[in-house]
């Protein structure tokens, strides 16, 4: 397994990469301890909520995808994170009128997004969520 040098992403980005999408990979133990040395956290493929006492090398997500798009199923995971105050990640490939089948329509992304919002859910990005999780609000 290889990782993106975070040089890169400092010269590119102006700041080190925190969060890795590992795709793919189910949190093999090699997979998780190369992660783990190199970022924050890192998220795999496994659907879940991200609750109690967190793997940071194996954050759940939870994909929209055109091929298996089912809004009830989304609608419990935010029911659920809501009703525990525990944290989701939501990611997508692509998000077009004509998606691949690991991508979205614009349609099912702003069903997401809605329903985030009427639960009055915070959107964040991965580290922000991790650090409100390990840290509380602030």
């Amino acid at each position: 397994m290889s990782l993106p040098d975070s040089t890169i992403w400092d010269r590119n980005l102006g700041t080190a990469a925190a969060s890795l999408e590992r795709g793919g990979t189910h949190g093999t133990p090699r997979a998780k301890v190369v992660t783990g040395h190199s970022y924050a956290s890192a998220r795999g493929i496994r659907p879940g909520i991200n609750a109690g006492k967190l793997d940071l090398a194996q954050l759940q997500a939870i994909p929209i995808e055109y091929r298996s798009w089912l809004p009830g199923k989304i609608d419990a995971f935010i029911e659920d994170a809501k009703a525990k105050n525990d944290w989701l990640i939501f990611f997508t490939h692509d998000v077009s009128n004509d998606p691949s089948p690991f991508g979205c329509t614009p349609a099912m992304l702003e069903h997401v997004l809605k329903r985030l919002t009427d639960e009055a859910i915070d959107i964040l990005p991965v580290t922000r969520a991790m650090a409100r999780a390990v840290f509380g609000p602030g």
